[in-house]
């Protein structure tokens, strides 16, 4: 995207969603905006929609596969109990 001046690009970079767009695609971006207010801004954030898919998300940044493996482990860790 080119701008004539930089008082367009901040006036863009200014709105979240254009930045959402640009990380995650103007599909989840156009979804976003309708939403907004009615999902955690921390699920929008990571590009995620549902509860499961944020959980799910922040397991594999910290290593897993999903939030069902990191749950598994540290029953497993913390239990002993084999599953």
């Amino acid at each position: 995207m080119l701008f004539d001046n930089v008082d367009d690009w901040l006036r863009w970079k200014s709105d979240p969603f254009n930045m959402l767009e640009k990380k995650y695609g103007k599909e989840f971006a156009d979804w976003a905006r309708q939403n907004k207010g009615k999902v955690p801004d921390k699920w929008i954030d990571v590009g995620c929609r549902t509860d499961k898919e944020y959980k799910d998300e922040l397991a594999r940044r910290s290593g897993y596969r999903d939030n069902a493996e990191k749950i598994r482990e540290w029953r497993y860790e913390t239990e002993g109990v084999e599953l």
